[in-house]
């Protein structure tokens, strides 16, 4: 720790407990900041993951709506669930031959959106379904 952090530390603590502190009520006030430090980068962390999984999902309705508009196919209702979405955006990649050059790319990251959303769900959600 850097001594000018341990400096503020004491003085907080000092001010905290109204009185001087002694070196064992410094560490107990050092452990809580730090409990405190760490609850906060677990929710950004969390939070980030929000974002990200929005954007991710940002970027599919946008390609679906590109195809959609392009290709005009006969089952052109817009997706609403990740589910259908996925299945959408697979299945033009599969049928639309002007995107059959970006065919594995886009298998690749439906494959890959299936592996994670149940990752993101249960870190967002706070529990898992696998206990094992």
């Amino acid at each position: 720790m850097h001594i000018f952090h341990l400096i503020k530390a004491m003085y907080r603590a000092t001010r905290e407990k109204g009185s001087r502190i002694t070196q064992n009520e410094l560490t107990q006030y050092l452990e809580r900041e730090l409990e405190k430090t760490e609850h906060n980068h677990f929710l950004l962390l969390i939070g980030k993951m929000a974002v990200s999984w929005a954007w991710f999902e940002l970027v599919i309705d946008k390609s679906n709506g590109f195809i959609i508009a392009t290709f005009e196919p006969n089952d052109a209702q817009f997706p609403v669930s990740l589910r259908s979405k996925l299945a959408f955006y697979r299945k033009q990649f599969g049928e639309q031959p002007l995107l059959e050059p970006y065919r594995n790319r886009a298998l690749a990251i439906v494959e890959r959106a299936h592996l994670l959303k149940e990752i993101r769900h249960d870190i967002i959600h706070g529990h898992s379904k696998k206990l094992d």
